[in-house]
């Protein structure tokens, strides 16, 4: 720009005599010749127009988060933003002491205390442990589910069940297991008997 173009162009511009506008979201920098943004910490793309995608933070996007209890994590510095009921830097204490909750910690947790991973220190809610559901974590999942809460569909064929725990295949009478699939037993083949004659 200028008589001898000794000068960059002015900030928000790029280009040939300085002519285009800088496309740069969210205080992304454009480079005054090509236009290509430099994103600030916390953003990501063409533009700088996309939010780190959960799990990550920072310049590039390239920190993971360490937040804990199912505390989001802030997308700019990886600061935790904790649950209620949940304090410290990544989330990982709770406000009530273990087996308690409520406002004023003043309340026993009604989980079933070997089948359950947590009790919220607020709500008093159960997280159930793989193979157990229920209000209480104290029934077994019903069929054709498994895994923590009982949140996950079986996939087992010819209307096999499966396990609570792992989600491995329990074949019927006359069926066995044929083959290991993404870390679960899924096929239940017809077990072949030999003919004598």
């Amino acid at each position: 720009m200028g008589s001898v173009c000794a000068q960059p162009c002015q900030f928000g511009t790029y280009g040939i005599n300085c002519s285009q506008e800088c496309p740069c979201r969210n205080r992304g920098l454009c480079d005054h010749i090509s236009g290509q943004c430099q994103c600030t910490a916390g953003y990501s793309g063409e533009r700088c127009q996309e939010e780190c995608p959960g799990g990550s933070y920072g310049p590039q996007c390239a920190h993971k988060c360490d937040c804990q209890n199912r505390a989001r994590c802030y997308h700019v510095n990886g600061a935790c933003l904790c649950d209620e009921g949940f304090k410290g830097p990544s989330c990982q204490d709770r406000f009530c002491p273990s087996g308690l909750y409520g406002l004023i910690c003043d309340k026993h947790c009604p989980c079933n205390a070997s089948n359950t991973l947590s009790c919220h220190p607020l709500s008093g809610e159960c997280a159930c442990a793989a193979g157990w559901a229920g209000l209480f974590c104290n029934e077994t999942c019903p069929s054709g589910y498994y895994g923590e809460g009982c949140k996950e569909a079986c996939v087992c064929t010819n209307g096999a069940d499966c396990e609570g725990i792992s989600g491995a295949c329990v074949c019927a009478p006359g069926y066995m297991v044929s083959r290991w699939f993404r870390t679960h037993y899924t096929h239940c083949t017809p077990v072949l008997r030999e003919r004598f004659y």
